[in-house]
């Protein structure tokens, strides 16, 4: 079950990156009625926020948090950073939250989650690297393709999938904290 969950993982934190990176600027010019250099300018809070949660997340692992708590930890704040765009009343709140969204979904959590996959199966790390990045490049050829049926209802609609996308990683993550612990207990 862990091996699914963590393959599957690979999918969806990509997943939810690059349906942001797409969807943000027209999401918030269409929906949100934000000028085209306020919706632009999320993507740079976004990217700017990439670069600060590499930092932390580099501190908090130096730090020993364990991966598997920073994984569902980041994965819930950047569920509630993306409900933070959605629901966004102000402008400063839609920026924050993209900014948020950056640090927790963009800021090395694939990456840990591909490090913690690894320590399952420490003598097949290759082939580990290989299929979690073959279903996060999976995630590369179909978040399009979702995306461009989902708008055609609305950009909100569109935008929503991202947040759905979110809420089945964390959902992932916490199928592995379960299936660890019974490890450790069992």
């Amino acid at each position: 079950m862990t091996t699914i969950a963590l393959v599957l993982y690979g999918y969806t934190s990509m997943a939810v990156m690059i349906w942001f990176t797409q969807w943000i600027s027209l999401f918030a010019a269409d929906s949100l009625n934000f000028s085209d250099g306020q919706a632009h300018f999320l993507l740079s809070l976004y990217s700017l926020g990439s670069i600060s949660g590499v930092m932390l997340i580099f501190a908090l692992l130096k730090r020993n948090v364990k991966e598997t708590h920073l994984l569902i930890s980041m994965n819930v704040i950047a569920v509630l950073a993306l409900l933070g765009v959605l629901v966004g009343t102000s402008t400063v709140m839609v920026q924050v939250a993209s900014f948020v969204f950056g640090i927790s979904a963009a800021g090395g959590i694939m990456q840990v989650g591909l490090t913690l996959f690894m320590r399952f199966f420490p003598h097949h790390r290759g082939m580990v690297t290989g299929v979690y990045y073959f279903f996060g490049s999976i995630a590369s050829f179909t978040v399009p393709l979702i995306t461009g049926v989902l708008s055609t209802t609305s950009m909100r609609a569109a935008m929503t999938g991202d947040l759905v996308v979110g809420l089945i990683g964390s959902a992932l993550m916490l199928v592995v904290l379960i299936s660890e612990r019974g490890r450790h207990h069992g």
